[in-house]
């Protein structure tokens, strides 16, 4: 089951940040619990939650934007993280996605760009993506300062 974001649901979206955060390459810096409250309250943030027997198993925030030279609408994911315990025994990453594509047709998105750059299971992301009939496209690189 997809559970939308609302309000009472802040403690919820700070817990499994938090927990991906820590489990992430990001998890030397600072995490902010300010920041991510805000985000979820802009309107072109879309927050979901997978649940499974009534117990919240996962989470994937996105964003709406427009391209940088065009008009044109596209759907960004920010995170997607699922409990270890959840990742391969259940559908609720698949749900997640799913619902997130909905959100996007609703807000007449152009496109969906997903990718995984916390170094969290990259290559069970890139195989679901790849059967939800995502492309793979570029690649990503980091320098630490």
């Amino acid at each position: 089951m997809i559970v939308h974001y609302e309000s009472s649901l802040k403690s919820v979206a700070l817990e499994f940040g938090k927990r991906m955060h820590e489990e992430s390459r990001y998890k030397d810096l600072i995490f902010s619990d300010e920041k991510v409250l805000g985000l979820l309250e802009h309107p072109n943030t879309y927050c979901a939650y997978s649940k499974v027997n009534g117990v919240i198993t996962g989470f994937f925030i996105g964003f709406i934007q427009e391209l940088w030279f065009s008009r044109t609408k596209i759907g960004l994911d920010l995170a997607l993280y699922i409990l270890p315990e959840y990742r391969t025994r259940t559908l609720c990453a698949f749900r997640l996605i799913r619902d997130f594509e909905t959100f996007c047709v609703e807000k007449e998105c152009q496109e969906i760009n997903l990718s995984s750059s916390a170094e969290i299971s990259e290559n069970s992301a890139l195989r679901l993506y790849n059967k939800l009939g995502y492309n793979k496209c570029g690649f990503i690189t980091y320098k630490e300062l």
